[in-house]
């Protein structure tokens, strides 16, 4: 284990990190087949992020990190958290680690740290949903646990084209979902 910690992302690299994340987020539209070009993935993925914020302020349960080694910021991490019938999700939304520093096992140390604070605030279940085409995360979110609950088809996708994974925290939780 490196040294790691999650750290709140200073308010000087929201800005930057919410135009970064419209512009990843509607190209893996298209990569998934779900558009065949980005202008209504732009549209699109620049109104969903923009729903997390007010005044380009986070919403109250919206947790924005930055994953940092030695100090050193090597990725974001963005968690939701919502009630839902008395249960508390967790929903991953977003989680990139920068080119430098993928395939050091970044992103499955910071799942882990994320999945303990979750545990320590009693959240039920930590969800997410991944691009089908992205195989790569698909194996570490089942390597960590998750396991797929559904698939779904967006746009003009012939097939499913993002699969949500779920993971079990508290074992009362699979009995009342």
């Amino acid at each position: 284990m490196s040294n790691m910690e999650l750290i709140s992302m200073a308010e000087s690299r929201i800005k930057p990190f919410i135009e970064y994340s419209i512009n990843e987020y509607a190209q893996a539209m298209v990569l998934s087949d779900e558009y065949n070009n980005d202008k209504i993935p732009q549209k699109l993925s620049r109104q969903e992020v923009m729903s997390y914020f007010i005044n380009g302020k986070l919403l109250p349960n919206e947790n924005l990190m930055n994953i940092t080694v030695d100090d050193e910021i090597v990725g974001n991490l963005w968690v939701s958290l919502s009630k839902r019938e008395g249960q508390t999700r967790a929903f991953l939304t977003w989680i990139d680690i920068s080119p430098d520093f993928r395939r050091k096992g970044y992103a499955k140390e910071a799942l882990e740290l994320m999945e303990q604070r979750l545990r320590s605030i009693g959240a039920h279940y930590f969800e997410l949903s991944v691009f089908a085409h992205n195989t790569g995360a698909q194996k570490l979110y089942l390597d960590l646990g998750f396991t797929i609950t559904k698939e779904r088809r967006f746009g003009h996708s012939q097939k499913p084209s993002r699969i949500t994974m779920t993971k079990y925290l508290i074992a009362n939780a699979l009995f009342n979902s």
